[in-house]
């Protein structure tokens, strides 16, 4: 059911007579997905003459498939003839044409998708020397970055020729191919090593484009999931389904286990009536994307791991509420399950406090370093089901040692109380050592832009009362164990929110200093 479903949307471009081709990924070095721990099984596809024969050997199994009337095929591996060290096959149709791939080994691949901040090197990060040289530690890890491709039609292969670059190729000549690769998907995949992993083979595969809207990563079939919100008309890699056409359809056949998803920004900037209204559009769109991804890649429901938006200002700066920033963050939060989205097995880590200068600006904040360490932390539980504290051991003299839970705090409800208006939160365990903390932007060249309001005069909860929003003053804001009680004789109190700026002065954060992600939420009397 999975093959004739799936060959249905690919591009039905005839194949020459004789001609047996497999997108780009299948090749030497690649890493394909293993079993281990519940991942799905691993496939292979690719093109040759019509009603013709395929065969996949493997040193102790062999596959056959048979081309339907586009050319196009595929199998699916068993797991159950894994091997443990790198393995080689081939792949021959009846014609006698073959393709022999090698050095192919069975690990975790992660596919890293969204716009310049996914794209955004590893040498724009803090200690960007440190981090790419943690390479070494690593050699098991595997590389393949995807060439900008948009595409008016679903396509079978990738732009140009890129190769799988393993991890001694990456270090060499000053460890330059790593530090142009995503600094997001290289540290996230590193700490989900250190985390839970070990040294099981990696492979990585950036699929990035700057500057770019979701709807250019949709593919058409998705926007009949939002009906009441029709995609506005662009170009380039902004026209609908453009990049997806041309830089995730190919992958369709690659199985993953999870992937990492970076945007947002661009959508920001959209102009629509409301903010409620671009919460509700970007929420849609959003969610109708990771749905049908995961339907074409009909692997069931892979993880899925979204960094939501850091600051794009800096402390102080004016118009912290006209940037976009809000909405998109509301949204990017409905993603995470139990919480009025559908998506499962997913994570949502929260950067409200961030922000900060790179040499690409405060739009791209240089703390990667730490977003990966709580993409890595949600990634764990979402993809692995690990609950409660996770601990990393040292490696070398760089990566030092950590113990966190896998979540900040996560709203969960809020009501108004004799006492003033409570808070509650989903998950009890994530709420120990609860403290209001000042926000200070970290900065690439490791210097340090301090909150210039900060908790004292920013404090980050309001309520809309008598119909004016009212900042609680920090002497109001009560936190207990496992709430918080905004006080102060408030009267009327319709709604609660918390963190409505670009810039987030002041955040909520437990004992592990990870935040509470903004929310916006109509209370009960």
């Amino acid at each position: 059911m999975w093959i004739s479903k799936s060959l249905a949307l690919m591009s039905a471009v005839p194949t020459a007579m004789g001609l047996l081709q497999v997108p780009q990924w299948i090749s030497d070095g690649m890493v394909l997905q293993t079993s281990i721990e519940g991942g799905p099984k691993a496939s292979l596809n690719g093109m040759s003459d019509a009603g013709g024969s395929v065969t996949v050997q493997f040193s102790n199994e062999k596959y056959t498939a048979v081309a339907d009337s586009t050319g196009h095929w595929s199998v699916q591996l068993n797991p159950d003839a894994e091997e443990p060290g790198p393995v080689s096959f081939s792949i021959t149709n009846e014609k006698g044409e073959s393709i022999q791939v090698s050095n192919a080994i069975y690990g975790d691949v992660y596919f890293c998708s969204g716009q310049s901040n996914m794209v955004f090197p590893v040498e724009n990060a803090i200690n960007a020397t440190e981090e790419a040289a943690t390479l070494a530690l690593f050699p098991h890890f595997n590389f393949f970055k995807a060439i900008t491709h948009p595409a008016s039609a679903p396509q079978d292969m990738l732009k140009g020729s890129p190769v799988w670059v393993n991890a001694s190729s990456a270090l060499a000549n000053n460890a330059s191919y790593v530090e142009q690769f995503s600094a997001i998907c290289y540290m996230t995949a590193r700490e989900i090593s250190r985390l839970r992993t070990g040294t099981r083979p990696v492979g990585l595969v950036e699929s990035a484009v700057g500057a770019t809207r979701v709807e250019s990563w949709m593919p058409e079939s998705a926007f009949s999931l939002c009906p009441k919100f029709p995609p506005p008309v662009h170009n380039g890699t902004n026209a609908a389904s453009a990049l997806y056409n041309g830089m995730v359809h190919p992958f369709n056949y690659m199985a993953v286990r999870g992937a990492f998803w970076y945007q947002g920004e661009r959508n920001a900037k959209e102009v629509l009536p409301t903010s409620e209204d671009k919460e509700a559009y970007y929420a849609c769109m959003y969610q109708a994307m990771i749905s049908s991804w995961r339907e074409l890649k009909n692997i069931g429901d892979f993880g899925w791991v979204t960094e939501q938006l850091p600051p794009s200002l800096l402390s102080g700066a004016p118009n912290q509420q006209s940037t976009g920033w809000i909405p998109i963050r509301l949204a990017q939060a409905k993603t995470l399950p139990n919480s009025g989205g559908t998506t499962k097995n997913a994570g949502v880590a929260i950067g409200i406090d961030l922000g900060g200068i790179s040499a690409w600006g405060s739009l791209h904040p240089a703390d990667k370093n730490m977003m990966s360490r709580r993409m890595a932390l949600q990634a764990v539980h979402a993809i692995f089901n690990v609950t409660g504290r996770m601990s990393a051991s040292a490696v070398g003299n760089y990566l030092t040692a950590y113990d966190s839970y896998w979540s900040g705090p996560v709203f969960k409800s809020a009501e108004v109380t004799p006492q003033g208006v409570e808070i509650s939160f989903q998950d009890t365990n994530s709420l120990q050592s609860l403290r209001m903390m000042d926000v200070n932007g970290h900065n690439a060249n490791g210097t340090i832009n301090p909150c210039t309001l900060c908790c004292a005069k920013s404090p980050p909860f309001e309520v809309l009362t008598s119909g004016n929003w009212k900042m609680i003053p920090l002497s109001d804001i009560s936190i207990k164990s496992v709430t918080v009680t905004l006080t102060g004789g408030l009267t009327d109190v319709t709604a609660v929110r918390y963190a409505n700026s670009d810039y987030v002065e002041c955040a909520l954060v437990n004992g592990d200093s990870l935040p509470l992600g903004p929310f916006s939420f109509n209370v009960t009397q």
